[in-house]
């Protein structure tokens, strides 16, 4: 924690509820993850809502890809492939939780005390407040 995270030692230290510890865990890896981008022309940042959307963000990953030298056929063989980290469970139809006012106002606290909030805004997050974003895209 002495790196990245320190500034934020009191807010992993505090998280008592679930809701908390699940949004500062959300908070680390998308900090972690902007600041090991930071300043790099080789990335692309695209925010699941957008993929499940429209086409035009395929589109995007697609010639964001051929860049790098991928193929149609690569990117084809590539999209049929589910990622590891793709449940292997039967689709949901309702939440795992439900929040109240409080767990949103929570969200939004934690997501502010790291920064995030406008990386949020950019990405269609759905969490209240103001801030600068820390992950410029």
């Amino acid at each position: 924690m002495h790196d990245w995270l320190a500034p934020f030692e009191r807010a992993i230290v505090r998280a008592e509820s679930r809701v908390e510890r699940l949004a500062n865990k959300w908070c680390i890896e998308t900090y972690v993850a902007c600041e090991e981008l930071r300043g790099r022309q080789n990335a692309l940042v695209i925010s699941y809502t957008e993929l499940a959307g429209e086409m035009a963000s395929w589109t995007k990953v697609a010639d964001f890809l051929s860049e790098f030298g991928w193929s149609t056929q690569a990117w084809e063989a590539a999209i049929l492939v589910p990622s590891y980290t793709v449940s292997r469970r039967s689709p949901r139809t309702t939440a795992d939780v439900t929040l109240d006012a409080d767990g949103h106002r929570a969200i939004a606290r934690i997501v502010e005390e790291y920064g995030l909030t406008e990386f949020c805004r950019r990405l269609q997050c759905t969490h209240p407040g103001p801030s600068a974003s820390r992950c410029a895209t």
